[in-house]
């Protein structure tokens, strides 16, 4: 997190002076370290993350009765130079349990809050599947075990998400399979979680659970209908320690991908019998959540159409507060940035693909911390993460996050998770054809505030 201070350097090119004088912004600042003929510095702390502030030094001898000429310089609270540390503290690897299977996918699903993780193996136990559960502590990310299940189910952990002390689960059905799919909710308690609920549907509808979003006290759930192509989104609302079905939205389009806020819920979408989508918009309003007329595209035109993506369309996008990620696949793979300024939604920003990447934009995770707002786009065949920062409006790199040494068969990124400024990261393989159980890595986003030097010029006794 940014901690808030500017560090304010300068160069003693005076022979004759007692001491210095500090102005910040036109006030003298009071600090008995400044009283010093070899004083070089001055640390101001207590400053918010984009906070500017003038800063101007001068020189002076006797009892502050004869000063130098001032040298002022002005910036940012930090300098986008030097403000990026991306880091990995632990990198964790499958099997944790005895029955981890040869190919477990560890890292399909990633979740992250409040200094809890879970990460899925959908593939462990013979396909039944696994969520570990991690906590992080003074001495980094430490494995809890794993969720407990209800019953027996298939390739659980497939779709995951994470919100305060609440966690909810789903599944991939096991192919041709005609009896409803379980979404699994959960509570924190203690040190572990416990079972508090198994959602079902008795609607026919197919493929229940493929996806799932977790906002406060609402649940999100996405199915197939008998079709195959359109879908249905349910909202489910705790009342005390249940939830209930509060709303059940048809869509008729094939749901690619979704994610939740306090009050937006975004789900992409795939036009039926066309390569056409888009990221379509729940809004709340009290209890309830109602699709807005809204249709989310980048500005890709083909044959007089505006597309989001081709085939894979619109498949990862994520939501915090006023701001949507999502990634576009058309020519090169994008990750495009969407803002709501008063009512409307509007394209603000695109991310290109510096790499070519076919993979660039696996898994995209956005996050706010002490009024930073990050951004995590997964990389798979890249093997990298690449990280972002917003400043003056618009996105910039803080680096690009690669796999330990020695491990870059992990497919690094194929999902991505952001909790504040904690960074969880999924590495399963599937795009290297290799058979390994995968890995996820933990770090920390922190940005750090560079030094402001003053020197403009060179006077006779004065600071430079």
């Amino acid at each position: 997190t940014y901690d808030g201070q500017v560090i304010v350097t300068w160069t003693d090119a005076s022979a004759v002076n007692s001491g210095y004088r500090l102005k910040v912004d036109s006030m003298a600042v009071t600090d008995a370290s400044l009283a010093s003929a070899t004083a070089s510095t001055y640390t101001d702390a207590g400053l918010t993350s984009t906070a500017t502030r003038t800063y101007c030094v001068s020189a002076y001898s006797g009892s502050e009765s004869r000063f130098s000429e001032e040298v002022c310089t002005s910036g940012n609270a930090r300098r986008t130079d030097q403000a990026v540390v991306a880091s990995f503290g632990t990198r964790l690897s499958a099997p944790f349990t005895s029955g981890s299977s040869a190919n477990g996918f560890l890292g399909q699903s990633v979740a992250v809050s409040g200094g809890r993780a879970l990460v899925s193996a959908p593939y462990e136990e013979s396909d039944a599947g696994v969520v570990y559960h991690f906590t992080r502590d003074a001495n980094g990310w430490s494995n809890g075990g794993v969720l407990p299940k209800g019953g027996v189910d298939f390739r659980f952990g497939w779709s995951l998400d994470m919100s305060d002390d609440h966690a909810i689960v789903g599944t991939l059905p096991e192919p041709n399979r005609t009896a409803s799919e379980t979404v699994y909710m959960y509570r924190r308690s203690g040190a572990g979680w416990e079972l508090t609920q198994q959602l079902t549907t008795a609607d026919g509808a197919r493929r229940f659970g493929e996806y799932v979003a977790l906002a406060g006290d609402y649940a999100f759930v996405s199915s197939r209908l008998s079709d195959g192509v359109n879908s249905r989104l349910y909202v489910f609302v705790r009342v005390g320690n249940a939830w209930q079905l509060n709303q059940t939205h048809q869509i008729d389009d094939e749901v690619q991908a979704l994610s939740a806020g306090a009050d937006w819920v975004a789900v992409t979408v795939r036009q039926r019998d066309a390569f056409q989508s888009h990221v379509r918009l729940l809004r709340r309003s009290g209890a309830q959540w109602t699709f807005t007329p809204d249709r989310l595209r980048n500005q890709t035109t083909f044959n007089g159409q505006q597309f989001f993506n081709v085939v894979r369309s619109g498949r990862a996008v994520d939501v915090q507060g006023d701001r949507i990620a999502v990634t576009a696949e058309w020519n090169e793979m994008q990750v495009w940035r969407f803002d709501r300024t008063s009512e409307a939604w509007q394209v603000e920003q695109r991310i290109p693909n510096a790499r070519s990447s076919a993979t660039f934009g696996e898994g995209v995770a956005l996050s706010e911390e002490d009024g930073e707002v990050y951004l995590a786009i997964g990389d798979l065949v890249g093997n990298r993460v690449q990280t972002h920062f917003i400043e003056d409006g618009q996105w910039k790199p803080l680096g690009d996050l690669r796999a330990t040494a020695g491990q870059e068969v992990d497919g690094l990124g194929r999902s991505v998770a952001l909790g504040g400024n904690d960074l969880v990261i999924g590495a399963h393989p599937n795009a290297f054809g290799t058979s390994t159980l995968g890995a996820a890595y933990f770090g920390t986003l922190v940005l750090q505030p560079g030094a402001v030097s003053a020197s403009d010029g060179t006077y006779d006794n004065r600071i430079q």
